[in-house]
């Protein structure tokens, strides 16, 4: 999976408004997300995607993969960066795709009124949620001063999104601390759901490339929308960021016929 625009100096980003974009950070979590694919010990070793500069001296906190309803990923602290960073892997197996496709919603999180997400979103959530907020409790307190960065391509997105709701409405005080990147991220929850994570003032960037198909489904006809600030790489260097839910010059100008599996599996892991 491989994109590399984003260490490119020689690239255009234009908005319809003056939104501060980092986009080396973009790039960080790109690689932590990819990571969440290839990790298999408690060491930052997983070939290009632990190669990164930035990410040297991540230290693996506690890693998941759970057979009942795939679930994957990993906690770590990247002390250089000061960041506890909550990794989410995305589509690797067969039950992964009917998770991601799995469109029946569930109330969530119970906090916030009408609220919905996807069942099969959250099911791969919940199941190992209690032992990440276990962690992430002793890490915040452990390191105070650390930021607390949610990430995920594709399902892995969804699931980093649904964590940082569950954080916002149930473990508030964490919520200065919150970071939210993700890529490739399909649409996870109901109108409500956006209102409530659209009203947080945390950094939510959503990365779509050029013409990915998963950011499109479910369907919004099905009652499902996307939040949060869109990164859209249009072409090669040429980027387009949208937000307040008005995406028609982002990802959502792209015609249904163009829509890409590959470009889903093009996100920069470097």
């Amino acid at each position: 999976m491989r994109y590399t625009a984003a260490n490119n100096v020689d690239m255009t980003i234009s908005s319809p408004k003056q939104i501060v974009i980092d986009i080396h950070a973009i790039g960080l979590y790109a690689a932590y997300s990819g990571a969440a694919y290839a990790l298999d010990s408690d060491k930052w070793v997983c070939g290009i995607q632990c190669s990164r500069p930035d990410t040297e001296g991540t230290v693996i906190k506690h890693r998941w993969k759970t057979p009942q309803i795939t679930s994957g990923g990993f906690i770590a602290v990247n002390p250089n960066k000061k960041a506890i960073v909550v990794s989410f892997r995305g589509t690797a197996e067969f039950q992964d795709w009917v998770d991601d496709i799995i469109i029946n919603s569930a109330e969530w999180p119970l906090p916030i009124a009408g609220s919905q997400v996807g069942a099969g979103f959250l099911n791969g959530y919940e199941i190992v949620s209690p032992l990440i907020i276990q962690k992430i409790h002793e890490l915040a307190a452990t390191h105070p001063d650390y930021s607390i960065v949610a990430t995920g391509h594709s399902l892995g997105g969804a699931r980093a999104a649904i964590f940082a709701a569950d954080i916002s409405a149930n473990h508030p005080q964490y919520l200065p601390r919150l970071q939210l990147y993700t890529y490739g991220q399909p649409r996870c929850g109901n109108s409500a759901f956006v209102k409530f994570m659209d009203s947080l003032n945390i950094t939510k960037i959503r990365v779509v490339n050029k013409s990915d198909l998963i950011p499109h489904l479910p369907a919004k006809e099905a009652g499902y929308h996307h939040f949060g600030t869109e990164f859209w790489v249009a072409a090669e260097n040429q980027f387009v960021v949208c937000q307040d839910g008005d995406y028609s010059m982002c990802s959502e100008s792209v015609p249904f016929y163009k829509f890409s599996i590959p470009d889903h599996t093009s996100y920069n892991w470097i």
